[in-house]
């Protein structure tokens, strides 16, 4: 049986007031330097963490493990890790109790959700196979949310069951909330990590 396990405390100091966050898992996510996952942005951007994992305020549940990371209106989002696309949802506008999303499927059948993007600016349908580091929608400022940015989440194939990630650009893994990262997304298409055509035998559940 996996040891429970929990990662440092990281304070965040800002906007006149004082927060923390501590991170626990029943089950530790990769090493960063053997995860699948990249920062989901242009290599050499900085995006800071609004929200972390645990976050008191919304990441709870099946969103346990999910980022806020803080963007513009209209920057590109980049897919984490390679997949086949199952859902594309950009109609919507404006704040509301639904959000404008795009869901990937990985090899292994977890799926990671980029949700909050700008309306009609998803450049991927549903049935595509993509890879790591391939533009798939900007963000936006849509749904339930306060200011721009991407809320990045991986769940169980059947979205019930929110996973414990790493990031291969992050030093320790795990982005912390009060911190800023830049991601190390390779800009040659070549050298991106590209496992969408495994098979598809080890589906989460």
């Amino acid at each position: 049986m996996r040891r429970r396990t929990c990662c440092s405390t990281s304070t965040r100091r800002g906007a006149g007031s004082n927060a923390s966050e501590r991170c626990c898992h029943g089950d530790d996510p990769k090493p960063a330097e053997s995860s699948p996952y990249r920062l989901p942005w242009k290599g050499g951007q900085t995006h800071f963490v609004a929200q972390g994992n645990r976050s008191f305020v919304s990441h709870r549940g099946s969103h346990l493990h999910a980022w806020d990371f803080v963007m513009h209106t209209g920057t590109k989002i980049l897919s984490a890790r390679s997949g086949i696309v199952v859902v594309v949802e950009h109609d919507l506008d404006g704040m509301g109790l639904r959000a404008n999303y795009v869901t990937i499927e990985h090899a292994d059948g977890s799926r990671a959700t980029y949700a909050h993007i700008q309306q009609a600016s998803a450049d991927v349908k549903v049935g595509q196979t993509v890879a790591q580091g391939q533009f798939i929608a900007r963000a936006g400022m849509v749904g339930q949310t306060l200011f721009p940015h991407l809320h990045f989440a991986v769940r169980n194939r059947a979205e019930t069951t929110s996973l414990p990630i790493s990031f291969a650009d992050v030093a320790d893994g795990v982005p912390r909330a009060g911190f800023a990262y830049t991601s190390q997304m390779p800009k040659d298409r070549t050298k991106v990590r590209f496992d969408a055509l495994e098979p598809f035998s080890s589906r989460q559940n």
